[in-house]
């Protein structure tokens, strides 16, 4: 069985860690700062919204890749591919495009929690039911 939905996902979210990551590189280069972020705001929140989805991304991409290989709603497992995606753009936008933008990484981590809570209900539906 492939796994489409998984694919689509794992590549929509390497891009944004590469966005995510360009970000740091940029802002390093600016502040002259070569390892940490030696108390730069800026760069801090640009570390923190790539790190903060290299927490989050693998765990989600895992449990859509498990019901997917369980036989998952594609339907389903899309719109929470896709849900998920976008929170962790509005999170990645507001920590790492923005000083203040508080509702991006407010609603993109609550979208990226419910997505995952989702995913793990949904996970237990198709093996425990």
């Amino acid at each position: 069985m492939p796994l489409q939905i998984t694919a689509l996902l794992a590549c929509a979210i390497t891009t944004l860690a590469l966005i995510l990551i360009f970000r740091v590189i940029g802002e390093r280069q600016a502040s002259s700062v070569n390892l940490g972020d030696n108390g730069v705001l800026k760069l801090e929140r640009k570390i923190r919204a790539h790190a903060n989805l290299m927490e989050n991304a693998p765990l989600f991409v895992i449990l859509i890749g498990i019901a997917e290989l369980n036989s998952g709603n594609t339907t389903m497992l899309a719109i929470l591919s896709t849900a998920f995606v976008l929170g962790r753009i509005g999170h990645g936008y507001a920590m790492a495009f923005t000083d203040k933008f508080v509702a991006g990484r407010l609603y993109g981590m609550l979208t990226s929690l419910i997505t995952t809570i989702c995913a793990v209900l949904y996970n237990l539906f198709l093996v425990l039911v």
